[in-house]
């Protein structure tokens, strides 16, 4: 099997591309995992890809104006040669796999419930979703999915960026220091170029469209089963990622 057939086995093309984000300008790859403030990391990227144009960062939120390139923009073996290629940067961020979990429920479930994650939701649930399925439902449903059968704001970590599939990270930073990693990812892509005044967020802090804070609420919505049931069904996100089993 090719590279992209193994990736395949894990989500869909599509999400593939929404979720890859290519610079050719600074040579790095960067694998979003939705809920680890990707729309923070996404400003922060793009900031430093317009640097120097007359062109702006109009919405990180919205693929399709972002000056990424898309995988689906090159040829096949283009997008695979850099993903073998040692010279690109293949950056990622990740999170508590307990923290992430709940913060897409009280976001893409409990308030979004329009949200296309409810609406994948509802089809493994016979359309129970929103705020009228319960948390330990809710881990109990997504818990027993592949990878491939799961959306990518509660896919696995792992298999949402290819983790064993990639054989030359570069940095996997975490959402629990966010600033000070994005700053390792600046001096990563800048080498000794950046200064350090532009080593340092500026402005806005936090680009989501919204806090849930979850990392605060994990004793509230967790049981002992639905701690249990986590942490097996996402055993690869705590082990590759160094996370710990405890709450």
């Amino acid at each position: 099997m090719s590279i992209l057939d193994l990736m395949l086995a894990k989500k869909s093309y599509k999400e593939l591309d929404l979720n890859t984000h290519i610079s050719l300008k600074n040579k790095y790859v960067f694998f979003q995992v939705s809920k680890v403030a990707s729309s923070t990391v996404k400003d922060f990227l793009q900031n430093m890809e317009v640097k120097g144009t007359s062109r702006r960062v109009i919405d990180v939120n919205n693929r399709y104006v972002s000056p990424h390139i898309w995988p689906s923009q090159l040829n096949e073996s283009d997008f695979l040669s850099i993903i073998d290629d040692d010279s690109f940067n293949k950056i990622s961020f990740v999170r508590n796999p307990y923290a992430r979990i709940l913060s897409c429920y009280l976001h893409r479930i409990v308030k979004d419930v329009s949200s296309p994650s409810n609406k994948w939701l509802s089809k493994y649930t016979g359309g129970l979703c929103g705020p009228n399925i319960s948390f330990s439902d809710f881990a109990q449903v997504i818990s027993e999915q592949e990878s491939i059968q799961q959306e990518s704001h509660w896919r696995r970590q792992s298999d949402e960026i290819f983790y064993n599939i990639i054989k030359n990270w570069c940095f996997i930073g975490r959402f629990e220091s966010l600033s000070q990693d994005l700053n390792k990812v600046q001096l990563i892509i800048n080498g000794n170029n950046t200064s350090s005044q532009e080593s340092k967020l500026s402005g806005k802090d936090n680009f989501s469209p919204m806090t849930t804070k979850a990392s605060s609420k994990l004793n509230e919505y967790y049981d002992d089963k639905t701690q249990e049931l986590i942490y097996n069904s996402y055993l690869s996100d705590f082990k590759n990622f160094g996370y710990s089993k405890e709450l």
